[in-house]
């Protein structure tokens, strides 16, 4: 059970502690952690909750299914969906949302203005998107000027609720981890220049340890001394586990490294919590918000955690990373006012070896942020 392991507690702790005290930015998952950290929820639901903020992307969603959630963190669904509440229930409004429907519906919900029109508005966004007003009218039981009013409201939200935190201005985060090709094959070092810098005088200390001083003196030099010690030992800690996992990553997605996105291998947080002895959370924690700088590119770390896809054959397994690129790919070489619709990309995959189903492919072309089929034939014909 998630909530059953303690053999990291200790380092989570620190690990957890050093990275909110370097946090130059307040970033959005650190916000949340602060507030889940004063709700009165059940311990193991906090710790899954704080595990899942991993997961969220920049705008505030939380895009992966409880089924995959499940999997990864090695946890029951029932859990998972209760996390995934206790995230929806904090500030900004929205946030933990599964897609802009959700999203919309948290935050009307929370201006007590969810009725069932706007339920069933919000199950049928897409008639908007492709000019079905007056069925949408009919759906919803309302007049013209009734809809333009909801669509009103739904203008007035933030689609976006994760965004709040950012600043105008960002200076580019540089990436903690670096791997290079050596000599000697692949490498992945920790980039120092992210790195704390802390300076820990001892001989300044057993200068004044030495000289006469109060009890109460004394003490509070002693206290210093630990404390210095401690965080001294924390920032190492931090360092090294960030090493271990990179290093880890770098083990299992060599193929990527040396041929590209079409090789990635499937890979979940808890392969490499067994390979490093650890439990899933510390692999959650040690993720959340970090880059790897290689020669392919930068990319976020939670980029090499994906679930697999049998291949026709069985004989191997494929990253849903490199099934999505095969679907972008498919949509832009499709020929112009002619766009190729999910049913015939299944089958286009399942002829390159890939066993996938059509819903599959539909919510992985949404994940990219392509439209359907019909939506790019539309734009193609208005240029």
């Amino acid at each position: 059970d998630f909530g059953s392991a303690r053999e990291e507690e200790g380092a989570n702790a620190i690990h957890t502690i050093v990275e909110q005290t370097i946090e130059e930015d307040v970033s959005l998952s650190v916000h949340l952690e602060k507030q889940l950290r004063i709700e009165k929820i059940d311990q193991n639901i906090r710790e899954i909750a704080i595990a899942l903020l991993g997961w969220l992307g920049d705008d505030g969603y939380l895009r992966e299914k409880d089924e995959v959630l499940s999997e990864s963190l090695g946890t029951e669904i029932h859990k998972i969906q209760r996390a995934r509440n206790a995230i929806q229930s904090l500030e900004p409004v929205g946030v933990g949302a599964f897609d802009a429907k959700e999203c919309f519906a948290l935050q009307l919900n929370a201006q007590n203005k969810l009725t069932e029109t706007f339920k069933t508005l919000l199950e049928n966004l897409h008639m908007i998107e492709h000019g079905e007003i007056q069925k949408l009218k009919k759906i919803c039981k309302i007049d013209e000027a009734e809809l333009r009013n909801l669509i009103g409201q739904l203008r007035s939200l933030d689609p976006f609720p994760g965004r709040k935190l950012d600043k105008a201005v960002k200076e580019p985060k540089q990436p903690d981890l670096l791997v290079k090709e050596t000599a000697e094959g692949w490498k992945c070092e920790v980039n120092e220049a992210t790195l704390p810098r802390m300076m820990f005088l001892d001989r300044y200390w057993e200068e004044l340890a030495r000289r006469k001083q109060s009890s109460e003196d004394k003490k509070f030099l002693n206290e210093c001394h630990r404390s210095g010690k401690w965080l001294d030992q924390a920032l190492h800690h931090r360092t090294a586990t960030m090493k271990r996992v990179g290093d880890a990553i770098l083990k299992k997605q060599e193929s990527f490294f040396d041929k590209g996105i079409e090789n990635l291998t499937p890979m979940t947080m808890k392969d490499i919590a067994n390979d490093l002895e650890v439990h899933e959370s510390t692999i959650s924690r040690v993720i959340s918000n970090k880059l790897l700088e290689c020669p392919r590119g930068i990319f976020e770390l939670k980029f090499f955690f994906t679930q697999g896809l049998k291949s026709s054959s069985g004989a191997t397994e494929l990253s849903s990373e490199t099934v999505k690129n095969k679907i972008r790919k498919i949509i832009g070489e499709e020929p112009n006012g002619k766009p190729i619709s999910d049913t015939k990309i299944t089958v286009m995959l399942e002829e390159n070896g890939i066993t996938i189903a059509r819903r599959t492919v539909a919510k992985y072309r949404e994940n990219l942020g392509i439209p359907p089929a019909s939506a790019r034939r539309v734009k193609q014909i208005l240029g």
